[in-house]
C-alpha cells in the first residue's frame, strides 16, 4: 500500500512540474570574451613598462592603450570591452606577487562618460613585471 501512495505522489508531482512555465535562459546568457594586460617591470625603476593587450585567444597582442590618470598616480589601460556591460578580473601572473593585489594597486574600471573599460594599476604595481587576465560580459 506504500508504494502504490509513493507511485501516485510523483505521478501528481509530474503533472504539477508540466504545468509550470518553462524559463527560456537563452536569451539571458552573457557572451564572456578574454582579454589579457601583460605589462612589462619598469625600464628604470621610476616609470612604468609597456603592455600588451591580448583579446580572445591571440598569441600575438597590440601595444595597449594606456595613460596616467589622477595625475601620475594611477595608470589605466583601455582592455577593448566596448559594449560590455560587466567584466570579471579572473587572475594574475605570477600569482604570488605581492605588490599587485586587486583593489588595492589594480582593478577593473569603467569609464561611464565613455563606456570604455580599462585596466588601472598604481604604487609599486605600476612597477612590476605582470599578466592580468579579465573577462568582459557581453549582453
Amino acid at each position: 500500500m506504500g508504494n502504490c501512495k509513493l507511485v501516485a505522489l510523483l505521478f501528481l508531482a509530474l503533472i504539477v512540474a508540466s504545468y509550470q512555465n518553462v524559463v527560456d535562459y537563452g536569451n539571458t546568457l552573457i557572451k564572456w570574451e578574454r582579454r589579457e594586460l601583460t605589462c612589462e617591470a619598469s625600464p628604470d625603476g621610476k616609470n612604468p613598462g609597456a603592455c600588451t593587450l591580448f583579446r580572445r585567444h591571440e598569441t600575438t597582442g597590440t601595444p595597449a592603450n594606456c595613460q596616467f590618470m589622477n595625475g601620475r598616480d594611477r595608470v589605466g589601460c583601455d582592455i577593448d570591452c566596448q559594449g560590455a556591460d560587466r567584466d570579471s578580473v579572473i587572475s594574475k601572473s605570477p600569482n604570488n606577487n605581492h605588490r599587485c593585489v586587486r583593489f588595492y594597486t589594480y582593478d577593473s574600471l569603467l569609464d561611464e562618460a565613455s563606456k570604455k573599460w580599462s585596466i588601472w594599476r598604481s604604487d609599486e604595481c605600476l612597477l612590476q613585471k605582470i599578466s592580468l587576465e579579465v573577462h568582459c560580459g557581453f549582453p
